[in-house]
């Protein structure tokens, strides 16, 4: 009950001491009207609330940072009294919420469509926070259950941005380069072929050329090109001047993205452990296949209470096939140096997208002692993204 209908009883029963008074039947007729209305309206509200069904559904279950996400919200009830006037409270992809008020007419499904503003990566529920369904006179206000509605969840991808192209080693073209011979299985080759001029002596099958009496040559399996490793910090970030742990993981997030998709047009196999909370390894090879990165990046929670220097150093049992190594993360110190100068050793070329501040001392010159062995450091920020209000459309 609200204040009103504390002060309606107050009244009624003003009313009703002076009708057993004066025996008027003016205040009698006064007395049954404000009766019959608080009754006709808690029995508007508890029909209402016993026949109301809600349904939510998302209309895209994923979208970019910056869009808008629009959330259908479906509402009908079976009470023929009064006009019955619904308070929803929706929950926003930030974890935020705001109210939103409409009317539904009786025996009638209303349709409202709520635009989202999405500006953090990440994956979310949206689920009805609070339901409230309030008289047309205001004298109750009484809570809807909304446990058993059930909605989408919502993810939103990290942007994609331009950036420069990664550099590996050996070349891909290089196909006669050492390390690329070294891959191949000279034990092993795959087929024969006929002799033909520019051909490898060391290539010629010679027992089998003396037995049909021409020459045939050896066909080895082409060594796979080189994959980029993009090694990301899932530990909880770093924060910065200004930026907030969401900020922090936009940061990281879009730039692991960005670094897959520029490796993925380049041609090169992208390998991406991620070591959160619950671990996961994205492994991709065509340009089409970007949006598995980005739902593993929006899956990520940055919960991992593994140091990032052990990843680092569990990795480089597996550069065999690294042509180049990204790293993102927001943290950097003497251990993560030392282990990324590890690895530039072992032959891949490594770039290191630092989300943390380089205006420090002791990580400029971190920062200066990479740089000086052969180690790409470029510092990343992310570009603001205003937050669209969000609106209200019936259909």
């Amino acid at each position: 009950m609200t204040l009103r209908c504390f002060a309606a009883f107050a009244v009624a029963a003003v009313l009703l001491l002076c009708a057993l008074s004066t025996g008027g039947a003016l205040f009698w007729l006064m007395f049954l009207a404000v009766a019959s209305s608080v009754l006709c309206s808690l029995c508007a509200v508890l029909w209402t609330r016993a026949t109301l069904s809600v349904r939510c559904r998302m209309e895209s279950r994923s979208v970019t940072r910056g869009e808008t996400a629009g959330l259908l919200i479906q509402l009908r009830h079976r009470c023929p009294l009064p006009v019955i006037t619904f308070t929803l409270r929706i929950v926003t992809a930030e974890g935020e919420s705001f109210p939103l008020s409409c009317g539904v007419h009786p025996m009638r499904a209303r349709e409202l469509r709520v635009k989202l503003a999405c500006n953090h990566v990440g994956r979310y529920p949206l689920v009805l926070g609070e339901l409230r369904i309030h008289d047309p006179f205001g004298f109750f206000s009484m809570k809807a259950k909304t446990s058993s509605v059930k909605s989408d969840e919502l993810t939103v991808l990290p942007q994609v941005h331009l950036t420069e192209p990664l550099t590996f080693s050996p070349g891909d073209s290089d196909e006669e380069s050492p390390t690329a011979r070294a891959f191949e299985d000279a034990t092993l080759p795959t087929d024969l072929r006929a002799y033909q001029p520019g051909d490898e002596l060391k290539k010629i099958h010679w027992k089998l050329s003396m037995r049909r009496r021409e020459l045939l040559v050896r066909v080895y399996e082409q060594p796979a090109k080189p994959d980029a490793l993009l090694l990301v910090d899932c530990a909880p970030p770093q924060l910065r001047a200004e930026a907030t742990e969401a900020d922090m993981r936009d940061i990281i997030c879009e730039a692991a993205a960005s670094v897959a998709s520029i490796a993925l047009q380049a041609g090169a196999p992208v390998r991406m452990p991620l070591l959160a909370a619950q671990p996961d390894e994205v492994s991709v090879t065509k340009t089409e296949e970007l949006p598995r990165v980005q739902e593993a990046l929006a899956r990520c929670r940055f919960d991992g209470a593994t140091e990032f220097e052990r990843l680092l150093q569990l990795e480089t049992r597996r550069m065999r096939r690294t042509g180049s190594t990204a790293i993102v993360t927001s943290r950097m110190n003497p251990v993560i140096a030392d282990m990324v100068l590890r690895i530039r050793r072992m032959g891949p070329k490594v770039r290191v997208l630092l989300a943390a501040d380089e205006k420090d001392a002791a990580v400029a010159a971190l920062i200066q002692r990479l740089m000086r062995n052969d180690v790409e450091v470029t510092p990343i920020a992310m570009a603001p993204v205003a937050a669209e209000p969000s609106e209200e459309e019936e259909s």
